[in-house]
């Protein structure tokens, strides 16, 4: 089920379930340090050198800082690059040739690949590399069992890595140079070739003047230009005839405007003719239209029209003889450009070609250039070689070791001893699913009743049998401790279920009928179920306890030594049910014991519903009826009688009942939460309870006997 809001786990619990089983941490604590001790006593102990160095990409600018070889991107692709060759096999070959341990000689000398890889496997595992951060400068560590050694190691890794890249800087120097000198040889040549064909095709068709232009060139050029001037004219001439020509046409004196501003025949006239008409606007509104001054006026003003456009006549005939001249230069020009450009259409070809070849020519010579210069700068670089990669920290001998590091070691394995056992605790308390507190029993909705705590072994002793015919003692005190000590804490726990029993009981119209259970055998059912029998005939109201698990009576065990009245006189008895029963001595308890027949007699009474009977009928005659059923785990009876039982009561034993296995049980046995009255945890340690569980008592108020 799932935790409820009850079940969060503060610290107070958690420091209490830590410290209930301290004993695994405390054995995981000394199990990692005790391995750790072994560890730090026989480990090699190691030292670790040094040495940093930087890649700088400045420093190859000394020289050139165009040699485009020498020009890099120091991005972490190129770093991690570099840490790569650090860690190569090739490396650490230069590096053992170096320093030649005699090991290495003897191998060298006997040519035992195999053992020469082991070795440069070996020195390539002491070896560490690492980038500092997002700086460009490399840490490399090497660690050895002699300091001196390791300082000389790390030292000579630094020293054959610049080494190294001096080299391949020379290699690809070296074959760039070789491949530029053939590269300039030939393109010196053909610069040469080039220039010498545009020279003689130069020569052969003569297409050039004395100042190096094209020969029609100029006279195209200003044909061209005169075209372009006079087709202007020809179009403005053939507009103003056609305007004038339009005037003509419409006999539209006032379109002649356009005219009289740059003709002063027009002017003159048309100054008049607007005078006049503005004249005969004026008699028109003081005389009338019909008035002989009027008339005479538009007399005048028609005479003023007709020379406008005789005059309009006029011009237009100048127009066109404009038009026509200019036409005619026009297609004048345009004759001469046509027989010069056909003239000049083969020395166009020519020039096309001899283009080419300029071009072709100032190609090779600019290759020929640039790679000249290029060579001479890798020329310079050849003669001074530079690296990107300076030491910026040498290697010294280690003061101290760098492995194992004790402190370090034993600290952290007993933080991780000690880590290790609480999480096993807490894995171990978190799915445990043993009953130790009403916690667990809240996880199945079971309502918890009280410990039961258990005696010690010493405690349980004989008392002395009764000798009459219907009366008993229980022979172990265990089973009367509810009432021998009326202050101990199974006293305590009674008394709040026979609370628990009286709030429900209210409801009902006679005696309420209890079923006592466990889940399993051994849990110490039947004892609780004596002591609260025992709780409930004390206090003075009537109450049966009745053993209904045939096939382990415990409460009988031993404890008659007559032959008693018992579930097997149901049947064969003809006196009243009463007669079956017997008394317990001291508190007038009745009880009824599971003896008189053998078991499959009894069994038989069991599945005749004749106890189911009997109980139904106690209620009349008893407060209290309890009825010690057999584990419900083993046997179907609590099912059988559930009828008939009005509450159960669960008991567990503390530390071994599986709250699971438990709410499984009593699933298949159909046992309901509403007819659960509560579980009492039984055989429980107080002095545990108290330490690890929160559990409290009341100073003084408890005791085992």
């Amino acid at each position: 089920m799932p935790q409820t809001e009850n079940d969060a786990v503060d610290l107070q619990t958690l420091i209490q379930i830590l410290n209930k089983r301290r004993l695994i941490i405390i054995a995981a604590f000394l199990v990692l340090l005790i391995l750790a001790v072994l560890y730090v006593t026989f480990t090699e102990e190691l030292y670790t050198a040094n040495t940093k160095i930087l890649l700088d990409p400045e420093q190859g600018d000394i020289v050139s800082s165009v040699v485009t070889y020498q020009q890099r991107n120091f991005d972490s692709a190129y770093v991690d690059s570099q840490v790569e060759i650090l860690t190569s096999r090739n490396l650490a070959l230069a590096v053992l040739a170096e320093i030649q341990p005699p090991e290495f000689k003897q191998l060298m000398s006997d040519n035992n690949q195999a053992a020469i890889e082991r070795m440069v496997q070996e020195t390539i595992g002491n070896l560490t590399v690492a980038r500092v951060d997002m700086t460009y400068v490399m840490s490399i560590n090497y660690s050895s069992p002699d300091p001196v050694v390791a300082a000389q190691y790390a030292n000579a890794y630094a020293q054959n890595f610049i080494f190294s890249q001096l080299d391949a800087l020379k290699g690809t120097s070296g074959r760039a140079a070789d491949w530029m000198q053939t590269r300039i040889d030939e393109l010196r040549q053909k610069s040469f070739d080039a220039q010498a064909r545009v020279d003689d095709f130069r020569r052969k068709y003569k297409l050039y003047d004395a100042n190096g232009r094209p020969i029609n060139e100029d006279q195209i050029k200003e044909l061209n230009d005169q075209l372009g001037i006079t087709r202007a004219n020809v179009a403005a001439a053939k507009a103003r005839y056609e305007y004038s020509q339009s005037v003509l046409e419409n006999n539209d004196v006032n379109a002649a405007v356009a005219e009289a501003l740059g003709n002063d025949v027009i002017n003159t006239i048309r100054t008049s003719y607007l005078s006049t008409k503005k004249n005969l606007s004026e008699l028109i509104r003081m005389l009338g239209p019909d008035h002989e001054a009027v008339l005479s006026l538009k007399e005048e003003q028609a005479e003023y029209e007709e020379l406008i456009l005789k005059e309009m006549e006029r011009v237009a005939q100048i127009q066109l003889s404009d038009y026509k001249v200019a036409l005619s230069r026009q297609k004048e020009l345009e004759s001469s450009l046509s027989d010069l450009i056909s003239e000049n259409s083969v020395s166009e070809i020519r020039m096309a070609e001899l283009g080419g070849l300029e071009k072709e020519a100032e190609a090779y010579k600019e290759l020929y250039s640039n790679y000249l210069e290029k060579f001479q700068q890798m020329t310079q670089q050849r003669s001074f070689p530079i690296s990107e990669t300076r030491v910026i920290s040498e290697a010294l001998p280690p003061l101290e070791k760098s492995h194992p590091r004790i402190k370090l070691i034993l600290g952290v394995a007993m933080i991780m001893g000690v880590g290790v056992g609480c999480v096993l605790v807490l894995f171990l308390e978190f799915y445990d699913k043993r009953i130790f507190s009403g916690k667990q029993l809240s996880r199945i909705d079971v309502p918890f009743l009280g410990y039961f705590p258990m005696v010690p072994f010493e405690e349980r002793r004989q008392q002395v049998r009764s000798h009459k015919m219907h009366e008993f003692r229980f022979p172990n005190p265990i089973y009367t401790a509810s009432i021998d000590q009326p202050f101990s804490v199974q006293a305590e726990a009674m008394r709040k279920v026979k609370a628990s029993i009286d709030v429900r009981a209210r409801t009902l119209d006679s005696g309420c009928v209890i079923g006592v259970i466990s889940c399993a055998e051994g849990e110490g059912k039947s004892t609780v179920a004596a002591n609260l029998a025992l709780t409930l005939a004390k206090s003075g109201e009537g109450c049966l306890l009745i053993d209904g698990d045939i096939k382990n009576p415990t409460l009988v065990k031993e404890m008659f030594e007559k032959k008693v009245p018992g579930i097997g006189q149901l049947v064969s008895s003809k006196n009243n049910m009463l007669d079956s029963l017997v008394t317990e001595a001291k508190t007038g308890l009745r009880l009824l014991p599971s003896i008189g027949k053998d078991t499959s007699e009894l069994l038989d009474l069991f599945s005749q519903n004749i106890v189911a009977e009997f109980i139904g009928s106690c209620r009349s005659h008893f407060n209290y009826v309890l009825v010690d059923l057999p584990p419900i785990d083993a046997t179907s009876d609590a099912y059988r009688f559930s009828s008939s039982i009005d509450y159960f009561l669960i008991v567990t034993q503390c530390g071994q009942t599986n709250y699971l296995e438990l709410q499984n049980a009593l699933i298949e046995n159909r046992i309901s939460n509403d007819k659960i009255l509560g579980a009492v945890i039984n055989k429980a340690d107080l002095e545990e309870l108290i330490k690890y569980h929160g559990f409290r008592m009341y100073p003084g108020y408890y005791s085992y006997s």
